[in-house]
């Protein structure tokens, strides 16, 4: 599958996501300007609204790609990663079970 993302837009979190449930993906650079990609294909054709981030599958494309990936089981490092990069009570930490 191929992830259209680009700088500084909401790709991130679709990398991200990608990413921790271990998904193979290829990613192409959107220039958000002027739509071009970095492997040269028409972005256009792609995505006709020409929003980033956009996700073709091997087998069909789909428009809401957290959908997908949400449904995929992967490993559980979430929930630690998150209380680690987002909460802090008293100076140290949340733990984990606070996200369970």
């Amino acid at each position: 599958m191929k992830l259209y993302v680009g700088n500084d837009t909401c790709a991130r979190a679709a990398q991200l996501v990608a990413n921790e449930l271990d998904v193979r993906h290829e990613l192409v650079y959107v220039d958000v300007l002027t739509k071009a990609t970095s492997n040269g294909e028409d972005f256009a054709t792609i995505n006709p609204l020409l929003y980033v981030p956009a996700l073709r599958l091997d087998n069909y494309d789909q428009d809401h790609h957290y959908l997908f990936l949400l449904g995929r089981p992967g490993p559980r490092i979430w929930n630690a990663s998150t209380a680690w990069y987002l909460g802090t009570r008293e100076g140290r930490p949340v733990p984990s079970s606070d996200y369970d």
